[in-house]
C-alpha cells in the first residue's frame, strides 16, 4: 500500500511531536508526509524541520497569503497516482506547486472527501473515452484549469482538444508544461466564459469546424448563477455538432454543506459556490439538453473502493440521481443536445 499524508498545522508543536510518533510506528510509512505550517509562533516549523532531518519523505511548507480554488484539485490527482491508481496524472503535482498543497491543506473537509474528486475525474475520463470511441472528433474543455487529460489519456492524434480558460491560467499551464507533448491536437483559447459575445463567437467557430463534439465542464458550473448556467446551456445547444455535454452537478442540500465547510475560503478567493438546481439535471431541458446519464460520485467511489467505512455505509442508501433537492448528492451528468432550446 502506498499513501501520502498532508498535515495543516498552526501552533501545534507539541501535537506534531505526538503525531510523528504515531506515523513513525506505522508498519508501512507514507510515501510522503507534507507538513503545512500556517504562520505558527510556537516553534511548530522547528519541530517539523527536526522531524524532516534525515527523512527525505517529509516535506515542510509555509503558507503565504491569498487563496485559489483552482490549485487544490491537482493535489488529489497527484496522490491518486501513488495508490492503486485508477488513473495516473504525472503532471498534477507539478502544476499544483507548493501553493496548491498549501490550499489543499487549508481545506481539511476537502481532504477527507478527496474520494469525490477521484470519482469525478474517473467518471469524466470514462465518458470521454467512450465518446472518442464512438467517433468524437473534438473535445471542448470549458474552464480547463490545470486539467492534463490531453497529456495523460490515451487519445488519438487526430482528436482536437480545445482548452478554454482565462489568459493567466492558460499562460501558467503553458509555462509549466512547455517541455511536455500532448497526445492529441491541443489548442488553448483564452476566453472569459462570462463574456457572452466572445464565447458565442468561439462556439460558432468550433461548431463549424467539427462534426461530433463532446463538451466538458468539470468544477465550473457550481460557480454560476442559475441564469448564467441557463444562458451557457442555450449557447452550447445552438450548435448541432455539440452532441454531448458532461458536467458535474450538486444538489441544494449538498451545496449548503459545502458552503458551510469550504465555502468561506472560496468566498475569500472570489469564487463563491452558487449553482445547485432543485430540478437536478432536468434544469437543462428547457435550454436544449436532455439528461441521458447520471452517476453519483458517492456510489462511484464505493465501487472504486475509495470510501471510509462510514461513507461506505452511506453509499448503501438509494441513489437519488440528483432529483431530490433535500438529499445531499453530487454527481456527473451526461446531457444530449436536443436542439430545442427555448428562445429568449
Amino acid at each position: 500500500m502506498r499513501y501520502a499524508v498532508i498535515t495543516p498545522a498552526r501552533n501545534e508543536a507539541a501535537n506534531l511531536a505526538r503525531l510523528s510518533a504515531a506515523i513513525f510506528a506505522q508498519t508501512v510509512l507514507p510515501e510522503q508526509w507534507i507538513v503545512v505550517d500556517n504562520g505558527s509562533t510556537d516553534g511548530t516549523a522547528d519541530v517539523a524541520q527536526t522531524l524532516a532531518n534525515g527523512r527525505g519523505w517529509i516535506r515542510i511548507l509555509s503558507v503565504e497569503g491569498g487563496s485559489s480554488a483552482e490549485r487544490g484539485a491537482p493535489v488529489v490527482r497527484a496522490l491518486e497516482a501513488g495508490i492503486d491508481a485508477l488513473f495516473r496524472d504525472p503532471y498534477a503535482r507539478q502544476l499544483a506547486g507548493d501553493r496548491g498543497i498549501q490550499i489543499a491543506a487549508a481545506m481539511p473537509f476537502a481532504q477527507r472527501h478527496s474520494w469525490s474528486y477521484t470519482a469525478r475525474t474517473w467518471l469524466v475520463d470514462q465518458v470521454i473515452e467512450r465518446e472518442v470511441q464512438q467517433g468524437a472528433d473534438m473535445v471542448i474543455n470549458l474552464a480547463a484549469g490545470l486539467d492534463c487529460r490531453p497529456y495523460r489519456m490515451h487519445l488519438p492524434a487526430s482528436l482536437r482538444w480545445i482548452e478554454i480558460d482565462l489568459p493567466d491560467m492558460l499562460n501558467y499551464k503553458q509555462e509549466v508544461l512547455a517541455a511536455e507533448r500532448p497526445l492529441c491536437t491541443l489548442e488553448r483559447v483564452p476566453v472569459d466564459l462570462k463574456d457572452t459575445v466572445g464565447r458565442r463567437a468561439l462556439f460558432q467557430r468550433l461548431g463549424d469546424e467539427a462534426k461530433h463534439v463532446v463538451v466538458v465542464s468539470e468544477g465550473l458550473i457550481i460557480y454560476f448563477e442559475a441564469e448564467e448556467a441557463a444562458k451557457l446551456a442555450r449557447d452550447l445547444a445552438a450548435h448541432s455538432s455539440f452532441r454531448h455535454w458532461v458536467t458535474d452537478l450538486t444538489s441544494p442540500a449538498l451545496l449548503k454543506m459545502l458552503q458551510k465547510t469550504i465555502g468561506g475560503a472560496l468566498v475569500d478567493a472570489g469564487s463563491p459556490l452558487k449553482f445547485a438546481p432543485p430540478e437536478g439535471p432536468e434544469f437543462f431541458a428547457p435550454y436544449g439538453w436532455k439528461s441521458v446519464e447520471t452517476h453519483s460520485m458517492l456510489h462511484t467511489a464505493a465501487k472504486l473502493k475509495r470510501l471510509s467505512f462510514g461513507m461506505r455505509l452511506l453509499s448503501l442508501l438509494p441513489d437519488p440521481a440528483g432529483r431530490k433537492p433535500d438529499k445531499p448528492w453530487g454527481g456527473v451528468c451526461v446531457l444530449e443536445n436536443c436542439g430545442e432550446a427555448l428562445t429568449t
